[in-house]
């Protein structure tokens, strides 16, 4: 459980934004669906928004580099050395 804890606490503000407004953009889409508008808007263009915020959310998430795990993590690390090192060679 230790090992879970102390990778979500290193986890990235980026990380959690995208994260938070993805799960945001599926649930109001799911309530959409549903027939329930949480944005109050009416008809077909509170679909298109849902649908389109839904979209765009989820590629922005899904393009960057979302690193949860403590592997993953140190990962990162090592690739901010590597491109320090290419910019400022020895």
């Amino acid at each position: 459980m230790n090992k879970i804890t102390g990778s979500l606490k290193n986890i990235s503000p980026g990380t959690l934004a995208r994260l938070a407004l993805l799960i945001a953009a599926l649930l109001n889409n799911a309530l959409t669906v549903f027939g329930v508008n949480p944005l109050s808007i009416d008809g077909r263009a509170g679909e298109i928004l849902a649908t389109a915020s839904t979209v765009f959310v989820s590629l922005v998430a899904y393009w960057k580099n979302n690193s949860f795990t403590s592997a993953a993590q140190k990962a990162d690390e090592f690739m901010r050395y590597l491109k320090e090192e290419d910019t400022h060679p020895h």
